[in-house]
């Protein structure tokens, strides 16, 4: 098992009141899933993604990444965590417009003080999404779709244990989001990479081999919203 949450609950302060976000939410992840979470606006898809890949921690309850409690680490091995055995995709690529897609690539890399022996990964990496002639190109210079491929492999540089995917295709035309949905499904399947995908879209929850629904505060299988 890669990811556990137990009995997590979030909640917000809006003016006076107090919104609860879910309650008691617990979930397993383990090596080669493909697990979508599919919800309507506002059911907390983002605070759960975030909450699970240590952005951000719960008002109760615990995750444990490989059967460590992230709540009993110091900031300094949290952040070493996040990097070296987690992924992030977001709906907006953010990456870094002053380096090129092969720098993009490597920084978490640079960062965790892996870059050289990273070199060949990226390169086969970018290969691997027919994107080795665009590797010097800028972000600038680079379409929407190759823009979220170069997103997904800086996610993958560090061979992180779950990549999670926020909305991954929230900012791409059809055809370039089915793209985006075969990549993710190809990595899955021959690279037994686990992700965790939070959507609004039918399209892309249909891709998860467990597909789940984040409604009125808890989670459950799939099911019609």
């Amino acid at each position: 098992m890669i990811l556990s949450a137990d009995r997590i609950s979030k909640s917000f302060a809006k003016g006076s009141e107090t919104v609860t976000v879910f309650e008691n939410l617990s979930l397993e992840v383990h090596a080669g899933d493909l697990i979508t979470i599919i919800g309507p606006s506002g059911a907390g898809k983002s605070t759960l993604l975030n909450i699970l890949g240590t952005l951000d921690s719960p008002d109760s309850g615990s995750v444990s990444i490989r059967g460590e409690r992230t709540d009993s680490l110091e900031d300094a091995d949290l952040a070493n965590l996040r990097n070296t055995s987690l992924g992030f995709v977001f709906q907006f690529h953010h990456l870094l417009p002053e380096f090129t897609a092969l720098e993009n690539v490597l920084i978490p890399a640079e960062i965790n003080r892996r870059q050289d022996s990273s070199q060949q990964k990226a390169l086969e990496l970018l290969d691997f999404v027919g994107l080795t002639d665009r590797k010097n190109h800028y972000p600038s210079e680079l379409s929407g779709g190759e823009r979220s491929r170069v997103a997904v492999l800086r996610a993958l540089i560090n061979d992180p244990d779950i990549v999670f995917a926020d909305e991954p295709t929230g900012n791409l035309d059809a055809e370039n989001a089915q793209k985006l949905m075969d990549l993710i499904q190809q990595l899955n399947r021959d690279r037994n990479q686990a992700f965790l995908i939070a959507t609004h879209n039918a399209d892309v929850a249909d891709i998860g081999t467990r597909k789940l629904v984040l409604k009125d505060r808890s989670l459950t299988e799939s099911g019609i919203l």
